[in-house]
Parts: C-alpha cells; sequence; structure tokens
C-alpha cells in the first residue's frame, strides 16, 4: 500500500497526494539502529544458482518487507470499511473504482462520490476509521508470511520493513501478531525524506541494517512499492493482492501469486 496518509491503509482520501522530486542523496541522512540484534547479517549464497560472471555467488543478506497488502491485508480491509459505511447510508458502492485507487499515488480519487456534496465527509470518515480497525484488529498474517520469516531468520538474513504507513501502525499490528521480534528495522513514513515511490525508504532500510542495496531483496505488493525499491537498487519480487493484480510490475525480477507458493531458497534461486 503507497497511500499517504499517516496510516496509510486507512485513507483512500490520501491518493490525491503528489510525490515530490526525489531527494538525490546518494545514502539517508539517518542511521540509527532500530531494535534487533547485534552485528552484520549472515550472507546468504542463491541456492542452485550458477557462478556471476565474476565467478562468485550472488551474496544475499537482508529482506526488506513491505506491510500493507504484504503482511497483512488492509487494503482489502479498507474497501471493506467504505463498502460498509456506504451499505449503511444506502448509497451505492463501486468496487472496482477503489481497487483501482490502490497502491497508486498519481491518482485523484474522492471516496465518497456518490455521496451528495453537502454529505458530512468528516463524519463518513470517522466512521470509515472505526470500523477499519475492528476489521484490521483480526487480520492475520498473509499466507507464506510467517514461514517466509522462519526460513530467512534460519537462513542467518536480516529483516525489515519499508512501508509508507506509520510507525505506530506497523509496529502495533506486528507486535499484535507476535512478529515484531523478528525485523531488526522498520523505516516508516515521515521517517526518510520522501515516501514511496522515491527511494528513500529502502536506502533508510538499508543503512539501518549495515547492507548494500544489491545484498537485499524487497518484496512489495503494488507497482509504486516496486518502483521505489528498484530506484534503490534493490532486486524486488511482487506479490500483488486482489487490489493490486492490475499493477504494472516490469521493474520486478520475480512476480509471486503468494508467499505460500514457494519457499525462501527456491525464490533467491529464482532471482537469478
Amino acid at each position: 500500500c503507497d497511500w499517504s496518509s499517516d496510516v496509510c491503509s486507512s485513507d483512500l482520501s490520501g491518493c490525491l497526494w503528489r510525490p515530490s522530486p526525489t531527494s538525490g542523496r546518494e545514502s539517508c541522512p539517518t542511521d540509527r539502529a532500530l531494535g534487533g540484534g547485534d552485528g552484520p547479517p549472515t550472507a546468504f549464497a542463491l541456492p542452485f544458482a550458477a557462478p556471476a560472471a565474476s565467478g562468485f555467488l550472488p551474496v544475499i543478506r537482508a529482506l526488506i518487507l513491505d506491510f500493507d497488502g504484504l503482511i497483512i491485508d488492509t487494503e482489502t480491509a479498507l474497501i471493506q470499511a467504505y463498502a460498509e459505511v456506504h451499505d449503511e447510508h444506502g448509497r451505492p458502492f463501486d468496487a472496482a473504482a477503489y481497487r483501482h485507487a490502490v497502491g497508486h499515488v498519481d491518482y485523484a480519487f474522492d471516496p465518497w462520490f456518490s455521496f451528495p456534496a453537502e454529505a458530512d465527509r468528516d463524519a463518513l470518515e470517522a466512521e470509515r476509521r472505526r470500523r477499519n480497525l475492528l476489521i484490521n484488529a483480526t487480520l492475520e498474517p498473509l499466507p507464506g508470511v510467517p514461514t517466509l520469516l522462519s526460513d530467512a531468520l534460519a537462513g542467518g538474513l536480516a529483516l525489515a520493513v519499508a512501508s509508507n504507513s506509520s510507525r505506530g501502525h506497523v509496529d502495533g499490528h506486528l507486535r499484535r501478531l507476535g512478529l515484531r521480534d523478528h525485523f531488526r528495522a522498520l523505516s516508516c513514513r515521515g521517517e526518510a525524506p520522501s515516501p514511496k515511490p522515491e527511494p528513500d525508504l529502502y536506502r533508510l532500510a538499508v543503512n539501518h541494517l549495515g547492507v548494500r542495496p544489491s545484498e537485499a531483496v524487497a518484496f512489495e505488493d503494488s507497482q509504486t512499492g516496486a518502483l521505489a525499491a528498484h530506484r534503490a537498487g534493490l532486486k524486488v519480487v511482487a506479490v500483488p493482492g486482489p487490489c493490486t493484480a492490475h499493477h504494472d510490475f516490469k521493474l520486478a525480477t520475480l512476480r509471486l501469486g503468494s508467499l505460500a507458493e514457494t519457499r525462501l531458497a527456491e525464490m533467491l534461486a529464482r532471482l537469478e
């Protein structure tokens, strides 16, 4: 998810945001350690891969995951919350229009377009947020996420999240799910000069982990996130969800239908 609100998974009106020009920085201005263990991550040579031209196997030391739509499906939950408010007020709901807005930062969208101009949009948003919080509190990790994290830790890889959502949103859900301790670092909205699709959040994440961009793999569910990771110099595994299957993932090295489709060793082998 790549909306611009403080908790990006909870406000489609954030799609009115436009990305600022790239900062042009070659490294992130901040390099503070966040959570996790000490020392550099272990090198993970890509299994089953043929030697690179230099004669050395490619080395992966870290995985950096998007959050909304990748770890938990807050995107479908968001659309469900909007649908419930529309239904409560007897207004038509165009689910396809909402799905089209997901993950895009250059798409102007009024989530209450079917309501009359005089409708109290602040009250509608308050009701939508209340419903959204109730739905989000029931969300479980998407298929394959726990296994991916376990495989990464077993292989000595460092883990981080790079998200356009706020730290409170990401950290709170990871703790609720018992996954927070898996991640050495979080890189969240407001902690880097610009959000995705700019590369700043990914540059911040690799700095936190102490790895080069070429030593990390990004996992993204949206076109905007894939572009950010690619701009930062990471290889990208695209795992689109129901709301982002229509996105253009031409910058991704690998596209999966689900993280449960294959284990980490095979994923990394397929990146070469």
